[in-house]
């Protein structure tokens, strides 16, 4: 006669502690797993607390999700929160990383723009639509860019808000910031998708996302150069200066955003009268002495002029 299975120590904990554990898993793979161990664990790993933390580490709409699974049907129960999760993985299937990275920033951007410069969050358009069934596509975007890894961060930043307003009022709250020259603002704003184009320099093309208007200043992602550069080049973001030709590399899009995000909400980049300074206030591209007490940070930048004959650079002091 067998001898009754043995109970593992693990399943004599109350099921609210195994729920617990669930939680913080946060790892689709190992929740599966987990559902094939015995039927108790699979009612467990169901528990809507274990996925409400799966949704809320890929920072996801919840109310979106549930909406869109209601269309076209009426008087439906509330899903299980298990199936909302299905529904948006199937929903970005691809861009599940891009989606919890660049969302995440976007909604500190929100959070702090609603604080410390109202005009820049009302600035922000309402994003494109998604690859499913809504009437503006992301996909219109990639005929503009690659459907590369490296590219979809990009597209999703576009899926979550299509660019800045063009509306004359929002012109000098760029979202990348702004400078002072001669007394006119250098703002460089955020472009709708409708507004992006690709620029050819040379063997190189860049793909243009941000522009100020005055100074012609803008950032662009390479979205295609020589073979002997696309190993270190290609997908970066560069800061370019058309008329001296020189550029800052800031990395892939996704890195670029989300340190920029971060940088604003550290404080690293003033706000004056709700537009923010271009120059930072430390780190990089700051020099910073200590004399007698006093603490001087200087920053300074190049300010391309429609007139060669001359170099214009602007400098930030502060002292402490």
């Amino acid at each position: 006669m067998a001898s009754p299975k043995a109970e593992a120590p693990v399943d004599r904990l109350p099921a609210e502690l195994l729920v617990m554990v669930f939680e913080r898993l946060l790892d689709i793979r190992s929740i599966c797993q987990c559902s094939e161990v015995s039927r108790r664990w699979r009612a467990l790993t169901s528990h809507d607390a274990v996925w409400n933390a799966m949704l809320s580490q890929h920072y996801v709409d919840t109310r979106l999700e549930v909406d869109l699974m209601a269309e076209g049907s009426a008087d439906i129960p509330a899903p299980r929160l298990k199936h909302v999760y299905a529904h948006w993985h199937q929903r970005y299937r691809g861009f599940i990383d891009s989606y919890a990275r660049i969302r995440r920033s976007v909604l500190r951007l929100e959070a702090w723009a609603g604080d410390n410069c109202p005009p820049l969050l009302q600035s922000l358009a309402p994003g494109l639509g998604w690859m499913g069934s809504e009437s503006m596509p992301v996909r219109e975007l990639l005929s503009v860019v690659s459907d590369s890894p490296a590219m979809r961060d990009f597209l999703i930043a576009y899926h979550l808000h299509d660019g800045q307003r063009r509306q004359r009022r929002f012109l000098e709250y760029g979202l990348f910031g702004s400078y002072d020259c001669y007394g006119e603002v250098c703002s460089l704003s955020w472009l709708s998708s409708r507004m992006l184009q690709v620029i050819s320099m040379g063997q190189f093309k860049l793909l243009v996302f941000a522009w100020c208007h005055t100074s012609r200043n803008y950032l662009g992602i390479v979205v295609d150069c020589p073979p002997a550069h696309s190993s270190h080049i290609l997908h970066h973001v560069v800061q370019l200066q058309p008329q001296s030709y020189r550029f800052v590399d800031k990395g892939l899009f996704g890195e670029f955003f989300t340190s920029y995000v971060d940088d604003l909400v550290s404080g690293r980049y003033d706000v004056h009268d709700n537009i923010i300074s271009m120059l930072p206030n430390r780190g990089p591209h700051t020099g910073t002495s200590i004399s007698r007490g006093i603490r001087t940070t200087v920053s300074v930048m190049f300010c391309p002029d429609e007139t060669p004959a001359f170099r214009i650079y602007r400098y930030q002091i502060s002292f402490e």
